[in-house]
């Protein structure tokens, strides 16, 4: 549901996210849940203003439980790119830390009294923890993969992600029932876990098509502008598909030359390069893509 713009971006709430809110604003707990909306939406802010150093555009911001997520407009070139994916992913977690930090200083000094300031502390917390567990479409779901890609290809590291999550919400669930049977947890758990496996069935069909919405983007940007800047670069048979990519430039076309023998030229394109990567990984060459041709 889309409640409103900031900096020219959709600010979006999650279903899950709005029945947490209205059920906890109904036990009497107004202040909390407004200090909860601010601080997802900080976390949120963080990782838009990581990708706006990067160049990249974000359009909207959803707001989930526990976090949210920042779409990129180029968000294709944005999660190819381990480093990048790693720093816009880590700003929302290292913003609640700094809160958490600047909470307890107050506290300690007697500016804040203690019961706001341990609320604002926890809060922050949890959302940075949170966020850093190894399922995607969470940070720590995105560093995790961003780490994996490094060994293999987008899509294997994608599915291995997207597998700890499923067992991380099956285990959650069970969890969750046997504590409410025993009196030792509350529903929260078992609405986490449901939380969890609906997101990672989500980011599954995302992920699915990054190649496609690669294409179609581009399609989308030559029929908008009548015409596509076309970037020429020229590299060595001995380069990686990793650093060729890292020169791209969101909003043009990609050819890639690589001289053989006595300068014979071979080119590459953009969507040849994509789709390598995304099946092989980034440790692949320019060569061994030119022998993988038919």
């Amino acid at each position: 549901m889309i409640v409103g713009k900031a900096f020219g971006v959709r600010i979006l709430v999650d279903k899950f996210f709005l029945l947490l809110l209205l059920f906890y604003g109904s036990l009497g707990l107004l202040p909390q849940v407004i200090t909860v909306f601010v601080l997802v939406f900080i976390h949120e802010l963080a990782h838009v203003l990581v990708a706006w150093h990067y160049g990249y555009r974000v359009k909207e911001i959803e707001l989930l439980p526990f976090g949210g997520v920042a779409r990129i407009e180029d968000l294709d070139l944005a999660s190819l790119d381990p480093e990048v994916e790693i720093n816009i992913a880590l700003a929302g977690p290292l913003q609640n830390l700094l809160l958490a930090g600047v909470g307890f200083a107050l506290r300690y000094f007697l500016v804040w009294q203690e019961g706001p300031a341990s609320f604002f502390i926890h809060c922050n917390l949890v959302l940075a923890v949170f966020n850093l567990l190894p399922v995607l479409p969470l940070d720590g779901g995105r560093i995790y993969r961003a780490y994996l890609m490094h060994r293999m290809g987008f899509k294997e590291a994608t599915e291995k992600v997207l597998g700890y999550g499923r067992g991380m919400a099956i285990l959650l669930a069970l969890v969750g029932i046997l504590g409410l049977y025993f009196s030792w947890a509350n529903i929260s758990l078992t609405f986490l876990s449901l939380f969890i496996y609906r997101v990672v069935k989500e980011e599954r069909m995302t992920a699915s098509y990054v190649f496609m919405r690669f294409l179609t983007r581009k399609k989308r940007e030559l029929r908008d502008k009548g015409l596509l800047a076309v970037e020429a670069l020229m590299a060595r048979e001995n380069t990686t598909l990793g650093e060729v990519v890292r020169r791209f430039i969101p909003g043009r076309y990609h050819l890639v030359f690589v001289p053989k023998g006595d300068w014979q030229l071979e080119v590459l394109t953009e969507a040849e390069i994509i789709n390598t990567l995304l099946e092989q990984g980034f440790a692949i060459t320019l060569g061994e893509l030119v022998k993988q041709r038919p």
